[in-house]
């Protein structure tokens, strides 16, 4: 019994944890990586910052920086040899 509570506790807490943030190559913040669209900083949010198509600082925007096929300091890049951004938990 002792064993079902402790396991239920386990996955709760990890439930819990806060999604990762993302972090651009000269440091800059680009947001958290969570699937919760409501949430503010999220890029997976479309109409916040970090996950609006539209904004500068964006992951989605593809003429922007972080976000651009072309850009020296963006993931979609595919000729990029180096890494872009970092997870920070």
């Amino acid at each position: 019994m002792n064993k079902a509570i402790l396991l239920l506790l386990a996955i709760g807490a990890s439930a819990k944890a806060n999604p990762p943030t993302i972090i651009g190559q000269g440091g800059e913040y680009l947001g958290t990586l969570s699937a919760n669209p409501f949430e503010p900083s999220s890029t997976s949010n479309p109409y916040g910052l970090y996950g609006s198509e539209y904004s500068p600082v964006s992951l989605s925007d593809p003429f922007g920086a972080f976000g651009s096929p072309y850009s020296t300091e963006s993931a979609t890049n595919e000729y990029l040899v180096s890494e872009t951004l970092e997870l920070d938990k």
